[in-house]
């Protein structure tokens, strides 16, 4: 099934329940530059829900923390595809939070490669 290339507001992770307890029950794998957490929950109508995020220890200035983060995002938002795939297959949903972890301001074509690698491993994973 082909989902749409977007990014909308319910694709994300929000509510301070929800997040708590993706941090509390979920898993998490190491993919440099990546920190994924991931926790299956019941299906709902969106396959996935995600939250992106970028440490104000590492990156002080705004505009560099709100540039890796809309590269995360749209690299997701390209590639999703995949991931929703294996979700529907498996007949469930999944909460993602994604943390990146470099101290270094990586390029595009570097954290899409990288964000692949990611979303390979995750689809291992998954129970």
């Amino acid at each position: 099934m082909q989902h749409k290339l977007t990014f909308s507001k319910s694709e994300r992770l929000t509510g301070e329940i929800r997040i708590k307890n993706l941090f509390e029950k979920g898993n998490f794998m190491l993919s440099y530059p990546f920190r994924v957490g991931y926790m299956t929950v019941p299906k709902t109508d969106i396959p996935a829900k995600i939250l992106i995020s970028a440490p104000k220890k590492r990156f002080k200035h705004a505009v560099d923390r709100n540039r890796i983060k809309r590269m995360i995002r749209e690299t997701y938002r390209l590639n999703k595809q995949a991931l929703y795939d294996v979700l529907i297959e498996k007949d469930y949903s999944i909460l993602l939070s994604v943390n990146y972890i470099s101290s270094d301001k990586l390029s595009y074509d570097i954290i899409e490669k990288k964000w692949m690698e990611t979303l390979h491993k995750l689809s291992k994973n998954l129970p």
